[in-house]
């Protein structure tokens, strides 16, 4: 993906966010949730633009700590950024 990026000429310009499930072990789970995460990418915004997405990300994971699937399990969430 990133020599797609680069040969559009938006490397260094592009950032993104995603929100999945805290496990890492999906039979830790035990069912197939259906989502196991989501997450945006965008390019050419603005820092409040970035800053409001992380924040999105950031409550979102925190929302969910500690919270359990029907199982049991870790339902927690993890937020992941990065930019390209």
């Amino acid at each position: 993906m990133l020599e797609a990026f680069s040969r559009e000429g938006i490397v260094g310009r592009a950032w993104f966010g995603e929100v999945s499930l805290r496990a890492e072990d999906l039979s830790e789970v035990g069912f197939h949730p259906g989502v196991l995460g989501c997450g945006i990418l965008v390019c050419n915004v603005g820092e409040e633009v970035l800053a409001a997405c992380r924040r999105l990300g950031e409550e979102l994971a925190h929302a969910y700590v500690g919270v359990r699937l029907p199982n049991g399990h870790d339902g927690s969430l993890v937020f992941e950024e990065g930019a390209f």
